[in-house]
This record gives structure tokens, sequence and C-alpha cells, in this order.
């Protein structure tokens, strides 16, 4: 039960910070009549955050500028947040922090480890995208 909350919320939250602006919102009571079992839900927060932190990730991604004699240079563009999905190295993000297919990512996952990544594909009209973490050792979040 705990990790079906666990990966609702941290579902919730990554798609909250996806809504945009401009929606409109209602301004009426809602009441709740079937409320779920809360003896089965974390006692705290800091067990919820311990449930499910470990595969959020922070990221950085940036695009290739240029290369020569010294390399290939890059470029910052966005910053953001995502979390794993498997153990392989899949993470999910917004695709406003990926930007686009092939843009190279930074990631760093919960225990202090730092990636390197690719994003792999994005869907803009739902604002989800796909990154691939290289040599990823972690925890995922666990499928209901």
């Amino acid at each position: 039960m705990i990790r079906n909350f666990a990966v609702a919320l941290a579902m919730g939250l990554s798609l909250a910070a996806c809504t945009p602006p401009d929606v409109s919102t209602e301004n009426r009571p809602i009441s709740i009549i079937d409320a779920p079992d809360m003896a089965a839900e974390p006692a705290s927060k800091n067990e919820l955050i311990s449930a499910v932190g470990p595969a959020f990730l922070t990221l950085t991604v940036s695009q290739k500028t240029g290369s020569g004699v010294f390399g290939s240079s890059t470029q910052a563009l966005t910053s953001g947040s995502g979390f794993l999905v498997d153990n392989a190295g899949f993470a999910m993000t917004a695709a406003h922090v990926a930007v686009a297919k092939g843009n190279l990512v930074r990631a760093e996952a919960a225990n202090g480890r730092k990636y390197s990544g690719v994003v792999v594909d994005v869907a803009p009209e739902r604002d989800m995208a796909v990154i691939k973490l290289k040599d990823f050792r972690g925890v995922s979040v666990t499928p209901a």
C-alpha cells in the first residue's frame, strides 16, 4: 500500500509541475465519501520521503554547440527533476525539461551519485520525456 501511494504521489508531483498557468479552476467544495484506510499509509512525511526519495533525480539538460580541437562543447539549456522507472536507467521527466531528443543529461540521484545520459524521446503534446542514464546503479520507482 505504501508503494502504491508513493508511486501515485511521485506521478502526481511530476504532473502537477506540468500544468499550464492558464488553466481555470472551479471554486467548489469537495467531499470524500470513501476515504482509504489511513492505518496503511505512511505515518510521517519522513517515511514517505524515504520510500520514494531514492527514485528522484535532479537533472541538467544541455545541447552540443560544436566540436573543436579540445573536444565537443555544450550549452546548458534547462534543469529540473525526474524519476527512475526501471533498473536499466530509464527515467521520466517533463518535455519542457528535456527539450529535444538527443540532448545531453547530467543527473544526480538521491544517494549523491552522478550520471550522464541522453534524451531518448520527447512527447511535447503530453509534456513527457524519456531519458536513458549510462551505467546506472540505483533504485527505481516500483510499479503498482
